[in-house]
């Protein structure tokens, strides 16, 4: 009985130590595959994510980019051309021809990289319509641009066309009643051959008074003669009652008596060259004495020659010693450059119109050296207005 339950118990014994060695051991991580697919999704929504950041940037700088451009592009369309105030050039070789003015536009084509460049202008006179504003206004500009837009990527270019800016001189010049005559007289010719040319050079009908005994006093004459459209006086200096105040070289003096007077007015007329009459420089004290300014007309009706009484003071007697003689003289209406600013020989300008429109014609003064920087300027902007308002301008000989 004991041998039996032995052999039991070690049978027992056997087939524990069989199940121990037998059973499978268990991993210590386990995987889970709904957390694995839920986490991948997280990451994949969050890269999705930056990238729609990402481009939502990318269009913002480009739409920047793009409005900046488009800005540019308006602002360049917009572009007004003001008037440039040109100093005035060396007329000594240029001729001013306003009557007929040429207008010319250049083409420039300016790259966009990627910006807008401004376009350039090229501005030219062209004839000035009727306008009536500040007189205070240079002369007419017009700009016409275009400009061509080069793109990186294709090799097409759009021209984009900006308006022209027109601005035109203003002056309130009236129109003209009947063919009124304008006589423009430029005295003190001979001291600087270089602002003679200013003058000179200018297409209207001028006339210019040389001084004599001067050293450009000969070639001041010659300068005139070959200019077009100019006629030569003799600007005959006189003593005025002001004593202190000397007339110049060549000078008709209170104490000559009429040979002599009359001798040096021949004397001054030889030395300036052929001339069509003359007119006084000062000479308050000579043309108010009726016997020593009739000495003067009689060499005037002996050579041929007008005078022109330049009326430096209301007594002059010049009117009368021509009645005496049955011999017609001009007088002067107006001097221009008493005061030598742009506004206040315009306003002369304008005073001779007035009289010229009402009693046809109009004998105005100014000073080739005193005004060469104003005279000559305004003569040429207003040239074309007052030629297409009905103006003539004349010689003082044509009055006669």
């Amino acid at each position: 009985m004991a041998t039996k339950g032995a052999g039991k118990k070690s049978t027992s014994g056997k087939s524990n130590s069989k199940r121990k060695t037998s059973k499978k051991k268990n991993p210590k991580i386990k995987l889970d595959t709904n957390g694995v697919l839920i986490l991948t999704a997280i990451i994949s929504l969050v890269c999705i994510g930056l990238m729609f950041v990402a481009l939502n940037q990318q269009n913002r700088v480009i739409n920047k980019g793009v409005q900046q451009v488009a800005k540019t592009i308006e602002s360049a369309k917009n572009i007004e051309v003001k008037p440039i105030a040109v100093p005035p050039k060396n007329q000594e070789t240029k001729k001013v021809e306003v009557a007929k003015p040429v207008e010319s536009t250049k083409k420039v084509e300016p790259k966009v990289e990627p910006k807008v460049e401004q376009t350039k202008t090229v501005a030219k006179k062209v004839e000035p319509v009727k306008t009536a504003s500040v007189p205070n206004q240079k002369v007419a500009v017009v700009s016409n641009t275009s400009s061509k837009s080069t793109s990186n990527s294709t090799s097409n270019s759009n021209s984009t066309s900006v308006p022209p800016a027109i601005i035109f001189p203003q002056f309130k010049i009236p129109d003209a009643v009947g063919r009124p005559k304008l006589v423009v007289v430029l005295d003190d010719a001979c001291h600087s051959l270089d602002k003679l040319k200013k003058y000179t050079a200018l297409p209207m009908k001028l006339a210019i008074a040389i001084l004599p005994g001067l050293p450009n006093s000969r070639a001041s004459g010659q300068i005139i003669r070959a200019a077009s459209n100019k006629e030569a006086m003799l600007h005959q200096p006189m003593q005025s009652m002001n004593l202190k105040l000397s007339p110049g070289p060549c000078s008709i003096q209170p104490d000559m008596n009429s040979f002599e007077i009359a001798e040096l007015v021949k004397k001054n007329l030889d030395e300036v060259g052929p001339v069509k009459g003359l007119n006084n420089h000062e000479g308050s004290l000579i043309t108010s004495n009726v016997i020593k300014i009739g000495t003067v007309l009689d060499v005037c009706m002996e050579r041929g020659l007008f005078f022109l009484d330049s009326f430096t003071t209301a007594e002059s007697k010049a009117s009368q010693a021509a009645l005496e003689r049955d011999f017609k003289i001009v007088k002067r209406n107006v001097f221009l450059d008493d005061i030598v600013t742009r506004e206040e020989i315009l306003k002369q300008f304008y005073r001779g119109i007035d009289i010229a429109n009402k009693n046809g014609s109009v004998i105005m003064i100014g000073h080739i050296d005193k005004s060469s920087e104003i005279i000559p300027e305004l003569l040429s902007e207003m040239y074309p207005i007052l030629v297409q308002k009905g103006y003539v301008f004349a010689f003082p000989s044509e009055l006669l």
